[in-house]
């Protein structure tokens, strides 16, 4: 038990770190893709894809996160209204960048 409560705050510990510059890269990344929106090589490139690939990131170590809540009880499901065709449009984005 105390194990896997050291190992689940260690991990949270962990994510939540990476988490903030991760955010930041992000926050960079929107910052620059409105500067250089005329340059269609730097954004599909270079801004795109480090926007996209830390996204995926945050993701992973949100997932991390929840893992830790879901063993330690704590997680709560929250139900939100979705853009699905937004959500949608964002994986076929993430899937052609990486292809």
């Amino acid at each position: 038990m105390y194990k896997t409560k050291l190992t689940n705050n260690l991990f949270r510990s962990f994510s939540h770190e990476l988490m903030t510059p991760l955010n930041s890269i992000v926050s960079s990344s929107d910052a620059l893709q409105i500067i250089f929106k005329e340059n269609q090589h730097l954004m599909e490139n270079f801004f795109q894809p480090i926007h996209f690939s830390s996204k995926i990131l945050i993701n992973w170590f949100s997932d991390i996160l929840d893992y830790g809540m879901i063993q330690n009880n704590q997680f709560k499901i929250n139900r939100n209204i979705i853009d699905l065709k937004k959500m949608v449009l964002e994986v076929i984005s993430v899937f052609q960048i990486s292809a």
